[in-house]
């Protein structure tokens, strides 16, 4: 992976300052990863995306906590000669200062540059480059006009280049009133009890129970990407906990346990993304206590 760097001059004649880009491209870097631990039951969609049969934009969506953001950047610390930029869309100001950066580091000297300039740059760039978009769970943050968006002639777009990649997180799936139809959309399904019992093995390094312990428990966790790291974490500091209490779970049996006794009530009633953010609020609970 690379960025653009350095330092750029703007506007001399005026007497204004160099333009860092080596800040700039710092905003807009992949969030960091744990290169060691392997995403388990990811492999099919990462080969869709890296080896693409068909287009040059794609749209991860699934629940929140799904893995959506994890198989982006999985892909883009990949040890490759191109460009990555990585922008956060949870809201309009941020996904366009983004957006803004990336037309800085590609050459563009405006201070509000357009959408039309910035794929302009783009599309004819000989460089390999990578554009995450990531938590677009809006997709009319990516243009002030939403019907930009779903033709494909917003911020966002199908790169006209076979040197472009555009990789889209979102929660929100392929609908064409909103994303139109210039996506390749691939599903991020909650993950097998067998990949998901190799999730929490990876954190406990093969401890905290048996195969079908794991798989019980994974099970328990929906599969959710997120409550599975979560429950691996919590599980692998308690086993390490050189003053361990014996109240605290501390194998998949007792975690287990303790998710169908406490608050069960409150898990089964729940639905879809409701039983995935309440198993992370019980989890992220139980590994409060244990500090």
């Amino acid at each position: 992976m690379a960025s653009s760097g350095g330092i750029a001059s703007r506007g001399d004649l005026f007497g204004q300052a160099p333009i860092d880009l080596s800040a700039l491209a710092e905003s807009v870097t992949p969030p960091p990863i744990n290169t060691t631990r392997r995403l388990r039951g990811r492999d099919e969609v990462i080969e869709a995306l890296v080896n693409p049969a068909e287009g040059r934009a794609h749209l991860l969506h699934g629940l929140g906590g799904s893995g959506k953001t994890s198989i982006a950047a999985d892909i883009a610390h990949r040890p490759t000669d191109r460009d990555v930029w990585w922008i956060s869309a949870v809201d309009k100001t941020t996904a366009l200062s983004g957006l803004h950066t990336v037309a800085r580091l590609v050459g563009l000297v405006s201070d509000s540059p357009s959408a039309d300039q910035l794929w302009g740059r783009l599309n004819t760039r000989t460089r390999p480059w990578l554009l995450v978009i990531d938590n677009a769970d809006d997709p009319s943050v990516l243009d002030e006009d939403p019907d930009s968006v779903v033709a494909g002639r917003g911020w966002a777009r199908q790169p006209r280049t076979t040197h472009g990649l555009v990789i889209i997180t979102s929660r929100q799936g392929p609908d064409p009133e909103k994303w139109g139809t210039w996506l390749s959309a691939h599903p991020v399904r909650m993950l097998t009890a067998a990949d998901g019992a190799q999730v929490l093995f990876d954190h406990t390094h093969n401890r905290g129970g048996t195969q079908s312990e794991a798989q019980a428990l994974a099970t328990r966790l929906g599969g959710l990407s997120l409550a599975l790291t979560l429950a691996g974490s919590y599980l692998a500091q308690a086993i390490d906990d050189p003053w361990p209490d014996s109240a605290t779970p501390s194998t998949f049996i007792e975690l287990h346990a303790a998710l169908d006794n406490d608050r069960a009530d409150v898990l089964d009633a729940a639905t879809g993304e409701q039983v995935g953010n309440r198993l992370v609020d019980r989890i992220w609970q139980l590994a409060i206590d244990l500090l």
